[in-house]
């Protein structure tokens, strides 16, 4: 695991330059935007906006699904 923390940590940077980043026989990392829209409030049924989000989709590679199976 202590591997795995230090190779997110040395690519966060990355990540927040590109779009995507690969991480071989293990995931894949893409920015994602989620556009602005209305929402409402579940409580009080009030019209709420909801700001535009930066997210992040992860892909998990095909030999880690196939470890955890």
């Amino acid at each position: 695991m202590v591997i795995v923390s230090r190779r997110f940590y040395a690519n966060t940077n990355k990540l927040e330059e590109n779009e995507r980043l690969k991480l071989i026989a293990f995931a894949t990392f893409q920015k994602a935007r989620r556009g602005a829209r209305k929402g409402r409030n579940p409580k009080t049924g009030e019209p709420v906006d909801i700001p535009e989000l930066v997210t992040i989709n992860v892909t998990l590679s095909e030999n880690l699904i196939d470890s955890m199976n």
